[in-house]
């Protein structure tokens, strides 16, 4: 049924004029505002609105921008600052940490073009200072610092405000060669160090020994160390008159952090080239890379090691012993590494001579002799004859025993990095191993690789 005008008035009168449908009707008639002018209102409010959604939005897409901006700007500044490091590494022993020829500059410059910046001055500006010019390395040589800068576009954000965002990025990185001479990598036992002649760790080289234990390091009675500043987790310990004397304005400290092996990103070398099996020789001769089960040196014999890899296996390296009061063979060679897997058969006691020196480029650089990293072998190099190994004695697990034997015998080496390492053992006791011992770290092995320092 339809609800007709009179169905509704006869509805109302019966009711009574104060009953609720009649009140409805009246609230009707007398408040005509509509549906449509109540969503009016909601048009307005969303109007008023808008600005702060569309800043809200602009936030979010520019904002995103610029963050990924940051890190790309970040990620070639980095990147830029290592290359330059990486030119002062190179270049130390001639130009000691210098950027004299601007190389490392340019270096840094070409880099940070290949990653999108190419200091145009519009768009981008890259800052190239050696020694940096800001920060804890300020004016310091080895350091290069690099800062970029890029101006970004406004998108939804130039509601706000004209113009580019400039987006900013600094890496300050290191390219020091050699900060330490030594390297003593056990962690935990003492006398890890043991020092009982004369060892010297030139050009104001350190040394760095992990060992937390209480005497981690140790000067006996007879030793006398030398260096540009001893680290040591746990403790050193002095035998009186033993002593320590600091160069450069080194001293000691103790409690110092832990420094992981800083050759174990080399590469162990696999054995490769031709097996010459285990040669004899008693006449000067020229030999060349490749595997050895075995040498042997002849007293009155000059061996000349042809630069390369020499894998020495099974019978190592042997001298004969020479008449009484007569030098035994030589063995000599430039650009030459040992990677020795024969255990501790490479040594030219009574008598024998060596004088090698390492690469000075490639993979190897720096690098005499490589122990492999599975071997704990306690290696003797003993002799009463004057040695030099001009490079780094390399053995990761490896016990390094070094005897000069005489007053006036003398071994120079560049550098040790070892899990232990005793040095003139049996001074004390029978006053034999009583000779010099020097670590020259400038012809070892890059032990401190460019690195980002900020």
């Amino acid at each position: 049924m339809s609800n007709s005008p009179d169905r509704t008035i006869r509805r109302e009168v019966l009711a009574g004029p104060g009953s609720v449908a009649t009140r409805q009707r009246k609230s009707k008639i007398q408040n005509p505002k509509s549906k449509m002018s109540r969503r009016g209102a909601t048009v307005v409010l969303v109007a008023v609105c808008l600005i702060a959604i569309v800043g809200v939005v602009a936030l979010a897409i520019d904002g995103g921008v610029l963050f990924d901006k940051r890190r790309s700007v970040q990620a070639a500044a980095d990147a830029a600052a290592l290359a330059a490091a990486d030119d002062l590494f190179k270049n130390y022993n001639t130009n000691q940490g210098v950027d004299k020829n601007g190389t490392a500059k340019a270096s840094a410059l070409s880099t940070a073009k290949a990653n999108g910046f190419d200091n145009g001055g519009t768009t981008n500006t890259v800052t190239v200072n050696i020694p940096p010019a800001s920060g804890f390395a300020a004016g310091q040589t080895c350091y290069a610092e690099v800062i970029i800068q890029f101006n970004q576009q406004r998108s939804f954000s130039a509601i706000f405000g004209a113009g580019t965002v400039p987006v900013q990025a600094r890496a300050v990185a290191y390219g020091h060669p050699s900060p330490n001479g030594m390297y003593i990598l056990d962690t935990k036992d003492p006398d890890s160090l043991d020092v009982t002649g004369i060892v010297t760790v030139q050009n104001n080289s350190g040394i760095q020994v992990n060992s937390s234990a209480t005497g981690a390091a140790q000067i006996h009675n007879t030793g006398n160390l030398t260096c540009g500043g001893l680290n040591v987790v746990g403790t050193l310990q002095i035998q009186s008159p033993g002593s320590v004397s600091y160069t450069g304005g080194g001293s000691l400290n103790q409690g110092a952090g832990v420094i992981a092996d800083p050759l174990a990103s080399v590469p162990e070398p696999t054995p490769s080239g031709t097996n010459y099996g285990s040669p004899t020789y008693n006449t000067s001769t020229t030999i060349y890379p490749g595997i050895y089960n075995g040498i042997t040196i002849g007293p009155s014999a000059t061996v000349t090691m042809s630069p390369g890899i020499y894998y020495i296996e099974g019978n190592g390296i042997k001298w004969q012993a020479p008449p009484p009061n007569q030098p035994g063979g030589t063995l000599q060679g430039s650009g030459v590494m040992i990677y020795n897997t024969s255990g501790d058969h490479i040594n030219p006691q009574p008598a024998g001579i060596m004088n090698l020196s390492a690469p000075t480029s490639g993979t190897y650089q720096g690098i005499i002799w490589f122990e492999p990293r599975t071997s704990n072998a306690q290696l003797h190099i003993e002799s009463t004859q004057s040695i030099t190994l001009a490079g780094t004695l390399y053995s990761q697990a490896g016990f390094w025993d070094i005897r000069p034997d005489g007053a006036s015998t003398v071994f120079n080496f560049g550098s040790c990095i070892a899990f232990k390492a005793e040095f003139c053992d049996g001074n004390d006791q029978k006053s034999k191993s009583n000779g010099q011992i020097n670590f020259n770290p400038n012809s070892g092995a890059p032990s401190q690789r460019p690195a980002l320092v900020e």
